[in-house]
């Protein structure tokens, strides 16, 4: 998120999808290429990140918040 904000979304999306093989189980990995995809207006995706990442988010309160993101991009399609 970091190299988002002083590089530009596309520069942390690539980042992230480096390292992705090492996070795949960790929701906010998906929750972060979900807000990368979206910043980058790549809407379709970042809503199935942000639902994959509801899938693996163990608190309701993370669940709730990421199914709502995901909803909420998708209808912004």
């Amino acid at each position: 998120m970091a190299l988002a904000e002083l590089q530009g979304p596309d520069k942390g999306l690539a980042m992230l999808n480096e390292i992705g093989s090492d996070l795949n189980g960790y929701h906010f990995f998906h929750a972060s290429r979900g807000a990368m995809l979206e910043r980058l207006g790549r809407r379709e995706e970042a809503s199935r990140a942000y639902a994959h990442a509801a899938g693996l988010a163990k608190t309701p309160s993370d669940i709730q918040f990421l199914r709502r993101q995901a909803a909420t991009t998708s209808r912004t399609s």
